[in-house]
């Protein structure tokens, strides 16, 4: 005899990590019964923050940064109730403790987007010079995004989606405990 528990769903949601878990509220907010299931003991998936044996430290990883150009997030949030739960900065500016225990931020000057960005990282002392004039390289890219906006956007709002490529969530995983 088995003591197993019968769930009925309309629908499987294999993968409880940020895109899976919205899978599951849009589905259910369509009405459809949803179970969603993962491997792990805890939801987040690949966004999650974990103390780093080697410098005690706890360390993010994965998507930790919600920049405005990340409307489908922001809708997710406000689906589940937890858009009172987000800070939102007027300008990006996150602290950085590195290897060594060198503290820093980067922070993002009062240009427009995409500009800040490059701004940022010029001024961030815990990169070589020569690492923060490479991103120079990115500049043409920026000056045809601006352009873009310019043209497409009528309040001269820059290319949102050209953020995400400045953007990396996809760190690898924690080590495993």
């Amino acid at each position: 005899m088995s003591n197993s528990t019968h769930v009925h769903a309309d629908v499987a949601v294999i993968g409880g990590g940020v895109a899976g878990l919205a899978a599951a509220a849009a589905l259910a907010a369509r009405g459809a019964r949803v179970i969603v299931a993962e491997a792990r003991p805890r939801l987040g998936g690949r966004a999650s923050s974990y103390v780093d044996p080697g410098i005690g430290e706890v360390v993010d990883n994965g998507q930790h940064i919600l920049m405005g150009c990340y409307r489908e997030s922001f809708a997710f949030l406000g689906r589940i109730g937890a858009s009172s739960r987000v800070r939102v900065q007027p300008s990006l500016a996150v602290p950085v403790i590195d290897l060594d225990g060198r503290c820093s931020t980067l922070s993002c000057p009062l240009l427009p987007s995409p500009w800040h960005l490059l701004g940022a990282v010029i001024e961030w002392d815990a990169l070589r010079w020569r690492d923060r004039l490479s991103v120079l390289r990115l500049a043409h890219p920026c000056d045809g995004a601006t352009a873009t906006a310019r043209r497409d956007e009528p309040n001269g709002v820059l290319a949102r989606g050209n953020s995400r490529e400045l953007a990396d969530s996809e760190r690898p995983d924690p080590p495993s405990a």
